[in-house]
């Protein structure tokens, strides 16, 4: 959820106030046999007077990123099979300038499984997209996310966006 907030019902732009929760969420596609995807953690982001570039009157910083340990996606299956997990938002109310994106900044741990690809961000958009792939057991895969498209000019309100994420078998 992204919220903006003015203060004393003025748009100055010390008064202003985002907030970023996002909703993860795991799906699982094809028949995959015994095949399980899990995530786990949350963000949350309050852009205030600290985001200000240079002070009252300023604009906000144009970015924010998650913590580099604040989400992690695991991957279990009895057989090693190659995987790919994809990912797309449903937006809820959301405002058109802003962008999220998504990067992995870990190989996670555990099992005997590899993964491969997506340590470069992501923008995450409706269409789903392959965000990294893998082979067998994978634990506490770290992911990071930038909001983006921050600015005055976004309008005080409540944003809110859910993450999905789904795991597909691979040849």
């Amino acid at each position: 959820m992204l919220v903006t907030k003015p203060r004393g019902g003025r748009r100055k732009a010390e008064a202003r106030r985002l907030l970023l929760r996002l909703v993860l969420s795991a799906a699982l596609a094809g028949s995959l046999g015994a095949i399980s995807i899990t995530v786990s953690g949350s963000w949350s982001a309050t852009i205030d007077v600290s985001n200000l570039q240079g002070g009252a009157g300023s604009d906000l910083v144009p970015s924010v990123e998650s913590p580099l340990n604040g989400t992690a996606l695991s991957v279990k299956q009895s057989r090693q099979q190659s995987w790919q997990i994809t990912v797309r938002k449903i937006d809820g109310t959301w405002f058109p300038d802003l962008a999220l994106a998504v990067e992995r900044t870990s190989n996670g741990s555990g099992g005997s499984g590899t993964v491969t690809g997506g340590t470069a961000y992501l923008n995450v958009t409706s269409v789903e997209q392959v965000l990294f792939t893998g082979r067998g057991n994978r634990s506490n895969i770290d992911l990071r996310f930038r909001l983006s498209g921050l600015s005055v000019n976004v309008p005080p309100s409540t944003y809110s966006t859910t993450v999905v994420y789904t795991i597909v078998q691979t040849i």
